[in-house]
């Protein structure tokens, strides 16, 4: 009555294997769901500093532009690189005048106006494996910190105080500026080391109320920064096998306009490497539109928009370099 069984039977398993190819690459692979882990909430945040810089350093007043005075240390930093390391060494056999960068830094803390790297954040925003321009900030305020001890142990306390003040006031912006997570740390770190150096000042000088307040701000600084670092170590990973776990909430992070924008740059450097190496094909295909078209966003808040470009445009080989594999 039905003809040939065999025959309709073959057609039925072909017809149903034509149907699971053509949904296969019709209907795109998921990517994997945000799992709400309670580490990323911080990233979901905008990043605010838990105490006021203004209680550990004053407020420039002067109608300066910091950046420009940092800017000229960056690029003095170039030409003096070696007579830092030489400082580092051996403190005692470089004078300060070796070392002009220090003023530009000094002179930097009078300005109540700052911009660095917000105009050009291409110049953080990269898959590079070294920020030069953090480097000779972090040096030259490091040094800083190591020349106002020399200061107190010349007994020139005012000297001293001068030198770690205008290094937190560094520190301070750095950290506000916040372009990559990278920036965030030295501001936290030039932060924290010259107001320790201020806590032990106050502290010879018997100025106990001045002690407890450095260290409120220290405490509760580093106390938040922890927390930041946690959630850094999986969306700024590279290592999918350890990070990979947590695909769907770095697409969460990336596309979320109320994070701070400096996780969501993290996040989107982090969809770069997806598009070479991602646990699923669903992650990858979603971290290729997200860039494609987060890149194109005239809306976006200027870094967040060069992490896209930047993670779009990543190479093969860049992806290598910075740690990644493709298997």
């Amino acid at each position: 009555m039905f003809g040939n069984t065999t025959g309709w039977g073959l057609s039925a398993i072909i017809a149903a294997v034509m149907i699971a190819f053509l949904y296969y690459f019709a209907v795109p692979p998921k990517p994997s769901p945000a799992t709400g882990a309670a580490v990323f909430k911080v990233a979901h945040a905008k990043i605010a500093l838990p105490g006021s810089p203004t209680d550990v350093a004053p407020a420039g007043t002067e109608e300066c532009d910091a950046g420009k005075l940092y800017r000229q240390a960056i690029d003095g930093y170039k030409s003096h690189a070696r007579v830092y390391e030489r400082f580092q060494n051996k403190p005692i056999s470089v004078s300060m005048d070796q070392m002009p960068e220090m003023q530009d830094v000094l002179r930097a803390a009078h300005c109540k106006n700052f911009a660095l790297f917000s105009g050009r954040p291409a110049e953080l925003v990269n898959y590079d494996n070294e920020e030069p321009s953090l480097t000779a900030l972090n040096t030259v305020g490091n040094a800083m910190n190591t020349m106002g001890l020399l200061r107190g142990l010349d007994k020139q306390p005012d000297e001293a105080k001068k030198l770690w003040e205008a290094v937190f006031q560094l520190g301070a912006r750095l950290y506000g500026d916040h372009i990559t997570f990278r920036e965030l740390e030295v501001g936290h770190d030039l932060m924290q080391g010259s107001a320790q150096s201020l806590r032990n000042l106050a502290k010879e000088q018997g100025d106990k109320p001045r002690v407890a307040q450095l260290q409120a701000f220290m405490t509760d600084e580093g106390s938040y920064q922890l927390k930041l670092n946690e959630a850094y170590k999986w969306v700024g990973a590279v290592d999918e096998a350890h990070a990979g776990q947590y695909a769907g909430d770095i697409l969460s992070i990336a596309k979320d306009p109320n994070a701070d924008p400096v996780w969501r740059v993290e996040a989107l450097k982090h969809l770069g490497h997806y598009r070479y190496n991602a646990l699923t094909k669903g992650d990858q295909l979603s971290a290729k539109h997200t860039l494609a078209s987060l890149s194109q966003d005239t809306t976006l808040p200027p870094s967040v928009r060069a992490a896209a470009q930047a993670g779009n445009d990543l190479t093969l080989r860049q992806h290598n370099l910075v740690g990644g594999s493709v298997d």
